[in-house]
């Protein structure tokens, strides 16, 4: 069933690119969400029944390369696919009814091709259907983005990750002589250059996920729409890393000196998260930084064992979406407005969307609760729901920092909105099979203690820093130490190259070689007798040795 989802996917996609119109986007839209809703249907219909399936077709069938485009899938990889097609049918939803969004049809379209990507990228058992997927990830977030700079960023760090991936699995080609996943735990025992295979792997791991040193390319997306900031989040190339992670974990060695990059790394970026949601004033930012903080909380759990991956994590995605969803309330309510120190006291007017963030909240508790009740891991949601309790309270709670035009147009969502978002938490707390323990109550109770007691306030006064809200010191950092470098470099090797050696030595040479050629030609072929002469003779020459080649021969 996973074959005909991933057709049906790609066809209903196709198929709006080419007959949906420019006027009634939301129309087609609208048409689309119901054949996504029949696809999801007829999926989980089936769901009962799914067991494994080796669904293969061979397209290289060389026999050191055969590759094989493969939808042999687990009930685990169903079970993956059903639970992240409820966050597709929502952000479908959303697109539609977001009236910021004015091309849902085509975002729509990319949603479906990205889910589509996420299909093979989960099915695969080689290196070539790993790497497409995986680029396929890349390709659509390029598309998804609609904003140039944040463009530039993603595909560059992307195409960093992508070049490290194929450069790790080459050396691995080279050993194994195979390009079959289930051969990978041989490498560390047959083959050599483990760290070296090991550090590319983390890079491209580190850059697709966002972490420390390559996050520019996730935080620069708060320029996007908040529709489209949250597509990116749940489906985004951090998705794509952690299933990479995933897949080729057993090519990952362990010594001290990468477990100690792999933990300073993620160290660094939950507390990096940590401070940007707490103080960077853009509430879209804020989303972003909280979306980094999990997915380093992901690769800490999958560093030691990835089966969490499909078995726990996955699990939190719904109710990940259901609160940012809280959050893009915020701005829809208030014009769009998302300043966060322009926003305060919005309780009094946004009490149903205050209530609404008090579920989601509670939902992401009960889920995480059921699946992660050990210490230390649960240390990690408390400092997670400590963020959010403070983002809440900068909005809802305090002095009133809005200005009379925002206050004005205050209103609570509409049941556009709010009815559906019901609906998904109330679905996925009846489909989770909640067990209401004193754990669950003890998180919710100190968010709700932390976010009326937490002097966030006092964050305001960083809100006018501009070298703090708007400089990106990694970026500065990259651009300065990295890309002037590099200019530099091919202005250097441009200048060296291929104006003195190239222009100048090859192509000179080659143009005085073919004058002086054509020259004497040209004397050669001029009037008089002397020059038929030795143009006959030169001709019994060239007929003489032919005719001793061929004697010889």
């Amino acid at each position: 069933m996973i074959l005909q989802l991933f057709l049906g996917l790609i066809s209903v996609a196709l198929l709006f690119f080419f007959i949906g119109h420019e006027k009634r986007r939301r129309i087609w839209s609208i048409l689309l969400f119901g054949a996504v809703l029949v696809l999801l249907y007829a999926f989980f219909n089936k769901f009962d029944a799914l067991g494994i399936s080796n669904v293969m077709y061979s397209w290289i069938p060389h026999h050191t390369l055969q590759a094989n485009f493969s939808f042999a899938t687990a009930v685990k990889t169903s079970a993956f696919v059903s639970v992240m097609s409820i966050c597709l049918a929502a952000l479908v939803y959303l697109n539609i009814v977001y009236r910021r969004e004015e091309y849902s049809l085509y975002a729509n379209n990319l949603l479906l091709l990205n889910f589509a990507a996420l299909i093979i990228l989960l099915a695969s058992q080689d290196f070539i259907q790993l790497m497409i997927g995986s680029c396929c990830f890349s390709i659509v977030g390029f598309y998804l983005i609609n904003d140039i700079e944040a463009k530039t960023r993603f595909i560059f760090y992307n195409f960093l990750a992508e070049l490290a991936i194929f450069a790790a699995l080459a050396v691995v080609y080279a050993y194994l002589d195979t390009i079959s996943l289930t051969a990978l735990p041989q490498y560390l025992k047959v083959g050599r250059h483990n760290d070296l295979v090991s550090l590319l792997l983390l890079i491209a791991v580190f850059i697709k996920c966002g972490m420390f040193l390559f996050q520019s390319q996730i935080i620069g997306l708060k320029r996007l729409m908040f529709n489209r900031i949250i597509a990116l989040a749940i489906f985004g190339t951090p998705l794509s890393g952690l299933i990479v992670l995933v897949k080729l974990l057993p090519l990952i060695s362990a010594p001290s000196y990468i477990q100690l990059i792999f933990y300073g790394i993620v160290g660094i970026s939950l507390i990096w998260a940590s401070i940007g949601a707490l103080l960077i004033d853009n509430i879209k930012a804020k989303v972003l930084y909280l979306n980094m903080f999990f997915y380093a909380f992901c690769l800490y759990l999958l560093w030691n064992n990835s089966d969490l991956f499909f078995s726990q994590l996955v699990y939190l995605y719904p109710s990940l979406l259901g609160l940012y969803l809280s959050l893009l309330f915020v701005t829809v309510s208030a014009s769009d407005e998302t300043v966060v120190s322009k926003m305060g006291g919005f309780i009094r007017r946004l009490w149903f969307n205050f209530l609404l963030s008090l579920l989601a909240l509670f939902v992401f508790c009960e889920t995480f609760i059921k699946y992660f009740n050990l210490y230390p891991i649960i240390c990690f949601v408390y400092v997670f729901v400590g963020l959010v309790a403070a983002i809440l309270h900068t909005i809802y709670l305090g002095k009133r920092h809005s200005n009379e035009m925002v206050e004005a147009l205050l209103n609570n969502i509409s049941v556009a909105y709010w009815l559906p978002f019901i609906i998904l938490n109330i679905m996925w707390l009846i489909y989770s099979e909640p067990h209401y323990g004193n754990s669950v109550w003890t998180l919710f109770s100190f968010f709700v203690f932390a976010m009326f007691l937490l002097p966030a306030e006092q964050f305001f006064r960083l809100a006018h820093w501009k070298i703090l809200q708007e400089g990106d010191i990694i970026h500065r950092f990259y651009k300065i130490f990295l890309v002037t470098p590099l200019r530099l470099l091919g202005r250097v090797l441009w200048l060296a190259i291929d104006f003195v050696v190239i222009e100048r030595s090859v192509i000179g040479s080659i143009s005085h070689s073919t004058g002086f050629v054509v020259q004497n030609l040209q004397k050669i072929q001029g009037t008089g007798r002397l020059k038929y002469f030795m143009m006959i003779l030169l001709g019994m020459v060239i007929i003489m040795i032919n005719l001793g080649m061929y004697y010889h021969e």
